[in-house]
């Protein structure tokens, strides 16, 4: 399960039991997911596994990796970002992931770094360059600001891996409950640490402080202006954390690992990717003291 599927808005509720009725297990790729579905019917809580995605480690590499700094410093030359300081947002341009929050939040984050550059990469939907009212006004809004934002439109999938290298740190804005944005896991795997929002299953593979931040104030412009201000107040801190996301990646986000996980499922044996869970509890029981 992808997405909040079992709503009565998606699916009658007699035709969901007939479906968990059917089954050994659903497959979730959140928790969040698996949440809602239990909400709906508890009965079924028991079959409900999330198993997070994963990403393609050989392909979304690291910037530090060898042969792998040239290229990102050809495709800052490319792009006319050189000595500059981007702040990468991949994904659809529409409200629901928030590109119009980041524009605000950049128009004040280059007060304190004028070599600061939103870079959105994406259109409206996949596959073309179509416009909505919505694009056209943040368009207009980004015009305002120069080449303190630049937006590439639509990226074919066999290229978007190579934008993820022209980031310093990347920023998800969803302010949707989104499942879980599989953009967290192709910037961990590129060593970028993340800001993502409180919303829907984006937080559960960010371990706060360590690979990424986290915004509870979701919907506020100030609140990405201000974490986006710290990491790059504290470059050392924020390669820190992207290395973290990396090694975090290798660790537990592999496809050999979702690989695993079905297979653990199917043997009814421990999850690997539950270990992230037991991380993320020691990190709160340093903080709780």
């Amino acid at each position: 399960m992808h997405n909040e599927m079992f709503h009565a808005k998606k699916i009658e509720p007699q035709e969901a039991i007939k479906c968990l009725e059917r089954v050994e297990k659903v497959v979730t790729v959140s928790k969040f997911i698996a949440d809602g579905i239990a909400k709906l019917f508890p009965e079924y809580k028991q079959k409900l596994q999330p198993v997070y995605a994963g990403v393609d480690l050989k392909r979304f590499q690291p910037r530090w990796a060898e042969g792998v700094k040239e290229k990102r410093e050809a495709m800052l030359a490319t792009h006319g970002l050189e000595d500059k300081k981007v702040v990468l947002c991949v994904g659809r341009l529409t409200d629901k992931k928030g590109p119009h929050l980041l524009i605000s939040a950049i128009a004040k984050v280059i007060e304190k770094h004028p070599s600061a550059v939103l870079l959105l990469v994406g259109s409206k939907w996949y596959g073309n360059n179509n416009e909505n009212d919505y694009v056209r006004k943040i368009k207009a809004e980004a015009e305002k600001l120069g080449q303190a934002v630049q937006m590439t439109g639509f990226i074919p999938p066999s290229e978007v891996a190579d934008y993820f290298l022209l980031g310093d740190i990347f920023v998800c804005a969803s302010q949707w409950e989104e499942p879980l944005a599989r953009v967290h896991y192709e910037a961990m795997a590129t060593g970028l640490c993340t800001i993502t929002t409180a919303r829907g299953g984006n937080p559960e593979v960010i371990v706060p402080g360590k690979n990424g931040i986290v915004i509870s104030d979701y919907d506020n412009s100030d609140a990405f202006a201000t974490e986006i201000d710290y990491l790059l107040s504290k470059p050392k801190k924020s390669e820190k954390m992207g290395r973290i996301g990396r090694e975090l990646a290798e660790l537990y986000y592999s496809w050999s690992r979702v690989a695993w996980d079905i297979l653990s499922i199917i043997n009814d044996s421990k999850l690997v990717s539950s270990s992230l869970e037991t991380l993320r509890q020691i990190e709160q029981d340093k903080e709780a003291g």
